[in-house]
């Protein structure tokens, strides 16, 4: 809880002192658009001459979750030249992570493919971009 506390007191600073903090991922489930937080950043603000980091902790005592997605996990990412990879596991077992591709399909759409996978699952998606990189995990709940 402590930590938390501290990682939630470090982004709102972040968030009221001006500094640079990336948007957040916007996750495509089934009851609709669910945004989630960075849970570490390196960022760049380049026009301002800014940049800022924070970092969390793992595992995440109360992580977001989306919900329902069928089939495949779609992300929105509408900022230019990133790269995104992925990984999936069971709640709390990131050391069984089972990798993914991610595939950018336009418009700022991104796709992963979890394959058989079904049931609640915890997904880490973490970028890398002009901006600098940032890093995310939710769980989310896999039907066929």
């Amino acid at each position: 809880m402590t930590r938390r506390l501290a990682l939630a007191t470090v982004l709102l600073l972040v968030a009221c002192s001006g500094l640079p903090s990336p948007p957040d991922l916007v996750v495509v489930a089934e009851d609709g658009e669910v945004r989630v937080a960075p849970l570490s950043y390196c960022w760049n603000d380049v026009d301002r001459g800014l940049d800022a980091c924070a970092t969390g902790t793992y595992p995440l005592s109360n992580p977001t979750n989306v919900g329902g997605v069928d089939g495949r996990i779609e992300f929105l990412w509408h900022v230019d030249g990133w790269r995104f990879e992925a990984g999936i596991n069971d709640p709390g077992d990131q050391a069984n992570q089972i990798g993914l591709d991610a595939t950018y399909e336009g418009a700022g759409l991104w796709v992963l493919d979890p394959g058989a996978r079904v049931g609640l699952q915890e997904v880490y998606i973490s970028g890398r971009g002009p901006e600098g990189d940032v890093g995310f995990i939710f769980l989310a709940e896999l039907s066929e």
